[in-house]
């Protein structure tokens, strides 16, 4: 893969510790599809999508428990309901 749409993350050490993957993509749902940007994280867990746009190509349901994602601010999250 060439170097275009690279991010690279690097550590408060310095040390590069993933690389990111920004590339357009169609992702599709019960309702539709929709044309955006994703970003890929080699080293990522879980995948997660803007609520506006899984609203738009599927129908929501509830999680059984919320997962809560540390965001790359330090100290600040995000809880996934749906």
């Amino acid at each position: 893969m060439n170097q275009q749409g690279r991010i690279p993350c690097i550590n408060k050490q310095g040390t590069l510790i993933m690389s990111l993957v920004e590339l357009p993509c169609i992702p599709v749902g019960s309702r539709g599809r929709a044309s955006t940007v994703c970003l890929f994280d080699s080293g990522a867990s879980y995948s997660v999508i803007r609520r506006a746009t899984a609203e738009r190509i599927a129908r929501l349901e509830p999680l059984s428990e919320p997962f809560v994602f540390e965001t790359a601010a330090e100290g600040e999250f995000i809880t996934a309901e749906y």
